[in-house]
């Protein structure tokens, strides 16, 4: 048996089925064997330098294409999210992403009845190894090849055409490969019935060029090509009856395990903002981290309603007396702009104390934010854990890993420093003793700081920023934006955050690369 382990690191799942417009609000599981073996074809040409199929993957291909596998499916709810896409006439068009939600991080299992020879079965864990996604981009995911799966758990296996469904399973069809030799007497019949007529030399070539050389040619072939000659559904595919346990979509059946998952206790929590484009209006700019973090801080607490003493890490107050925690442990908002537009489109929730499942209940129920001066914005929670994990996962736009979750000796300004007392000329107040202050109230070494020329610090267009809290909240005693640069003896890990409101997105450092 080779089998693949994947799981979804983000615990979610994208992907359309063969056949269904987008907006119909299908998801393509578990995923079609046609899918899985174009992704590994992907992962070959993508990160291991293939020019052409080498030979020995050609062969684990086709290998796998002669069967069906099976799968052990992991149980989730499907959900969807709507985006209103800019079209003609300054007009939108309504764009539905469906998508599956994981309660566990079970590990979805495929498994195809054929044993591999050992130079195949190499190849398949390279390729397994490369895979980052399946399906859509955001269903980031790792895989891996796994030896002897459990055969006393329900598998989602083929079945024919014909055989009555049992109870407690649903029929589906899933995009599958022909064999290979059933592919080439297709070819070779479609290729004799165009000889019949009477064709030009240029027609003929043409009407090859619709039927690709082999199976692997037609995996290859992408979407417009096929348009281009008129398929409606790829050659070497057919639709092959599947049963899927009814369970494996249903939300309710998996509530005792959504909420095993949710007790465990994690480090970090990534959440993506969107634009209510419905209304015209944009993500927040990053110089007004400051309100939209609060925003963002105030929702999840009134999401926890009269529990909310009791959970300290979001509220940042002693559960018993009230009086605000030290120390630094409690939940820090910390905005990103990853597609560098100026404008906050994740935030990250860090908090060294841990989100508890009570705070993890509270930021998933946060569906959108909304305040005077600010503009409509949609959350969704994408990701949590370890954030050593994000740190590896997350990018910008430019393919460049995350700098404030990085492992660097030196830091520079990302948000504007803003010296939380009074400052003085000499003492422990001075800037660089305010600064060293607050890292070692973080348990951070001790840096060496640079205060970077003012123009420097005009450049990175501090002076627009928002540095103050709303009314009623406290005041910094002096609004001054500062950009700093600090070295390390030894490298330190982010996120790093000091200073005036650091909890809500000022005073934020990214590493120097």
């Amino acid at each position: 048996m080779a089998t693949l382990s994947i799981v979804f690191i983000a615990g979610r799942y994208h992907g359309t089925p063969w056949g269904l417009h987008v907006n119909e609000g299908g998801v393509d599981w578990p995923p079609a064997p046609w899918r899985l073996l174009r992704a590994l074809l992907a992962v070959g040409f993508a990160k291991s330098d293939w020019d052409v199929v080498p030979e020995v993957a050609r062969r684990l291909i086709i290998r796998l294409a002669t069967v069906l596998p099976s799968y052990q499916l992991p149980i989730g709810g499907v959900a969807h999210t709507r985006h209103y896409m800019p079209s003609t006439g300054g007009k939108t068009t309504k764009v539905l992403d469906t998508f599956l939600r994981f309660f566990d991080n079970e590990p979805l299992l495929v498994s195809w009845p054929v044993v591999l020879p050992r130079d195949e079965a190499a190849v398949l864990g390279t390729l397994a190894g490369g895979l980052s996604y399946l399906g859509r981009a955001e269903s980031w995911c790792s895989a891996a090849v796994v030896e002897d799966p459990a055969t006393n758990v329900t598998w989602s296996r083929p079945c024919a055409d014909g055989q009555p469904v049992p109870q407690g399973w649903d029929q589906l069809t899933l995009l599958a490969p022909i064999r290979e030799g059933d592919y080439e007497n297709f070819r070779r019949t479609q290729l004799a019935r165009s000889g019949e007529v009477a064709l030009s030399a240029k027609a003929k070539a043409k009407r090859a060029e619709a039927f690709p050389a082999d199976l692997v040619a037609c995996l290859l072939t992408d979407t417009a090509t096929l348009r281009s000659h008129g398929w409606s559904q790829p050659p070497g595919s057919h639709l092959a009856l599947y049963l899927r346990p009814s369970e494996a979509l249903q939300p309710a059946v998996a509530a005792p395990r959504r909420s095993q998952r949710t007790s465990a206790t994690v480090e970090t929590v990534l959440l993506e903002l969107s634009s209510d484009s419905v209304h015209g209006q944009l993500r927040p700019l990053l110089e007004r981290c400051l309100p939209q973090m609060e925003i963002l801080h105030d929702t999840a607490v009134g999401m926890l309603g009269p529990t909310a003493p009791g959970c300290p890490v979001l509220t940042g107050r002693d559960p018993i007396s009230g009086a605000p925690l030290t120390g630094h442990q409690h939940t820090t908002w910390l905005p990103l702009d990853l597609d560098e537009d100026g404008h906050i489109d994740h935030v990250i929730l860090h908090a060294p104390m841990g989100i508890d499942s009570t705070a993890q209940k509270a930021i998933a129920r946060i569906s959108r934010t909304w305040a005077k001066g600010l503009p409509d914005v949609m959350v969704n929670v994408v990701g949590n854990g370890d954030r050593s994990l994000l740190a590896r996962q997350v990018r910008s736009r430019r393919d460049r890993p995350l700098a404030e979750l990085a492992h660097a000796n030196v830091w520079t300004s990302r948000t504007p420093f803003i010296a939380p007392r009074f400052l003085k000329r000499k003492g422990g107040n001075t800037l660089e003793g305010q600064v060293l202050a607050e890292c070692a109230a973080r348990k951070l070494p001790r840096p060496t700081v640079e205060v970077l020329a003012r123009d420097v610090m005009m450049n990175f267009g501090f002076l627009r920023f928002v540095r103050h809290r709303r009314s009623g909240h406290p005041q910094p005693p002096n609004t001054t934006p500062w950009a700093l640069r600090l070295t390390f003896a030894e490298p330190v890990t982010g996120p790093i955050s000091l200073g005036y409101a650091s909890h809500f997105g000022l005073g934020l450092f990214a590493a120097v690369s």
